[in-house]
């Protein structure tokens, strides 16, 4: 499924680096298929794969979670994790695959705050939602809801803060355009000053 969708998006792609990126992404998805990693093969049986535990899918974000904590390249990061989304999708691994949205939620969540952006406060939600849906633990479900709630509460702050910031430059922009007219002689001025005789 996973193949068929990296295919259909290279060839609707116009962009060429995200062609190429989706490329990557196909052969890496292939190598996986093939039960084989970027690093060689992965040593591990099909019955281990779907025996995966919490540990060891904590294990497998460690990196790339301390990348991010201490401030890590966000694209890379991002990448990363999508990775691991795809390996999740690839062996069926739910646990995988759920953390890995959350995750990646969690970084455009981080993004959107910073840069006040309600695209990348979006992309959180959706993931956040999917991940929701693949959820099979009380616990889990309680974290993405509270993290749906979280980013809900800052798309309206920033709204809120953009809706106003509109309002008062519109108003700012009208003050100056009465000014400026109010400056402007009138045409009833202009119209006596010309028949006046002068001398």
């Amino acid at each position: 499924m996973a193949l068929a969708l990296y295919i259909a998006g290279v060839v609707r792609c116009d962009h060429r680096d995200q062609g190429e990126g989706i490329e990557h992404r196909y052969e890496y998805t292939e190598r996986l298929l093939q039960g084989v990693s970027s690093k060689g093969p992965q040593g591990q049986s099909t019955e281990d794969r779907g025996m995966d535990t919490p540990a060891n899918v904590a294990e497998k974000f460690q990196d790339l979670d301390r990348k991010w904590a201490a401030g890590g390249n966000t694209d890379s990061v991002l990448v990363g994790y999508a990775q691991l989304l795809v390996e999740g999708i690839v062996n069926d691994n739910s646990m995988l695959e759920t953390e890995a949205m959350k995750s990646l939620g969690d970084v455009y969540l981080k993004r959107g705050t910073e840069t006040r952006n309600t695209r990348d406060l979006t992309r959180a939600s959706a993931l956040y939602n999917k991940a929701l849906a693949r959820c099979h633990n009380v616990q889990g479900t309680d974290a993405l809801v509270h993290r749906l709630l979280h980013t809900a509460k800052i798309r309206q702050i920033i709204t809120t803060k953009n809706k106003r910031s509109a309002r008062t430059q519109r108003q700012h922009d009208v003050r100056e355009r009465k000014d400026h007219l109010s400056a402007a002689p009138s045409s009833d001025n202009i119209n006596d000053e010309m028949r006046r005789p002068h001398m």
